[in-house]
């Protein structure tokens, strides 16, 4: 079940763990800020980053969206240690989504959703680490609940770490009007909860 898992993220993650409970989860260096939260689920996320274009250079920009299912990787690993490889996401069940909606606290902005079947989170973004290949991957997360009663209750936090892809890549990086493009992308979403 997604939010009862207790076993602990890969530890094939870089240092510096978000928490300073006994969890071995954790964001590329530098670190981001560190939350005091206990991890309970590790997803996999597959996705896209979603790009607009910029009608006055002809480049894409980011539209700020992202869209993706959640599935739960924590049920493959044993006590803690990770597996030494999973299963491929597509072949794994949905057990959550994630997309953007118009944030209830700052209107005209956009703030990512997090929802399963039973509870949900609406975030801000609080600290982000560049890839370590920022032409090819987009940036490690740390979201915050919005809080103030509208911010849901799935999670307190959210770190998006092991980012592959999301980036455009140059050889498809021109575009005109209102060309809108996808980019595939995978992640670990780390979920904490007070």
């Amino acid at each position: 079940m997604w939010l009862s898992s207790t076993s602990p993220p890969p530890s094939h993650r870089p240092e510096n763990p978000p928490s300073a409970t006994s969890t071995k989860a954790s964001v590329p260096k530098p670190s981001l800020p560190p939350v005091s939260p206990t991890r309970f689920t590790d997803s996999a996320y597959l996705g896209t980053q979603n790009y607009t274009c910029n009608a006055t250079s002809g480049t894409y920009q980011t539209s700020g969206t992202a869209s993706a299912e959640l599935v739960d990787v924590t049920k493959f690993y044993t006590g803690n240690t990770a597996p030494a490889t999973l299963p491929a996401i597509q072949t794994l069940d949905v057990v959550g989504h994630h997309f953007f909606v118009p944030n209830p606290l700052t209107p005209g902005s956009n703030a990512p959703l997090f929802q399963n079947e039973h509870a949900f989170m609406i975030g801000v973004k609080n600290a982000s680490v560049a890839s370590t290949e920022p032409t090819y991957s987009v940036a490690a997360l740390l979201v915050a609940n919005i809080g103030q009663g509208k911010g849901g209750d799935l999670a307190d936090f959210v770190v998006r770490t092991d980012v592959v892809g999301g980036v455009v890549p140059s050889v498809l990086n021109t575009c005109t009007g209102t060309d809108v493009i996808a980019i595939p992308y995978k992640a670990h979403y780390l979920f904490f909860k007070s």
